[in-house]
């Protein structure tokens, strides 16, 4: 598995470093939009063979690719879940784009148009069912990165505002994605309870829209309402109470 990250060391180091820093061995993960597994079999190898790892892709021709990863990294305690995430359960259209991952993403009908010839229909779930099935177990690390569905997810998740085992959040902040599903970057920080959280943004943009934000460099968040948002950016989301919240110290 460390090969495989020494072959893609320039694909978001900041937040491969942040959530090495933050998983520990045993632990639960849930990654969100896995793509073909390279966060997944990262929070895998962190969580060793005693920890569990859900990596949610909705795509099936993504989901294949993904499983093979899998496979032939040998990541038992990786299962693969075949869900859009949502803020509930139920059924949506989605586009299943096998050469554009940016693509993958639930249609609305604004972005109906821009589909392409992989529409089908994939079941919704939100994070509170999909997680009750693990309790008492809960994840230390969520990643979400499903191109514009960010704030159903949140929304779907109410139990985040009351627990006392706040996880680490790593989620996508992208505009264009956002605004096919409706939304914008706020609706993402409106379901979030933050007070509960110190936020850090992190530039993906490629070329660089924001000059003042070199890309991948952590900046604090204080008011994400008012934040200039490029192309694509990451946001790292810390626990400020609960039972993981000592680990910030180590980032």
């Amino acid at each position: 598995t460390r090969d495989l990250y020494i072959r893609w060391q320039g694909y978001e180091k900041t937040e491969i470093a942040s959530i090495r820093a933050w998983l520990e061995p045993g632990d639960f993960a849930v990654d969100c939009g896995a793509n073909v597994g390279f966060i997944a079999s990262l929070c895998a190898d962190l969580v060793g063979p005693g920890g569990l790892v859900w990596a949610v892709e909705a795509s099936a021709s993504t989901r294949k690719k993904l499983g093979a990863v899998i496979q032939a990294l040998q990541l038992p305690q990786v299962t693969i879940v075949p869900n859009a995430i949502s803020d509930r359960r139920g059924e949506v259209v989605f586009n299943d784009d096998s050469g554009a991952s940016e693509s993958n993403a639930i249609l609305t009908d604004a972005s109906s148009a821009q589909a392409g010839p992989g529409v089908c229909r994939v079941e919704t779930v939100s994070l509170e069912e999909l997680l009750a099935p693990a309790a008492p177990r809960r994840p230390a690390f969520i990643k979400l990165d499903i191109e514009g569905a960010e704030p159903l997810a949140f929304r779907g998740w109410p139990s985040l505002h009351t627990t006392q085992e706040l996880p680490m959040l790593l989620f996508e902040v992208y505009p264009r994605g956002l605004g096919r599903q409706g939304f914008t970057p706020a609706d993402i920080f409106s379901a979030l309870p933050l007070n509960r959280y110190q936020l850090w943004h992190l530039n993906a943009s490629w070329p660089n829209e924001w000059p003042e934000y070199p890309r991948g460099q952590p900046f604090p968040l204080p008011d994400p309402f008012k934040h200039p948002w490029p192309t694509h950016s990451n946001v790292i989301a810390l626990p400020k109470e609960g039972v993981f919240a000592s680990r910030a110290g180590k980032l």
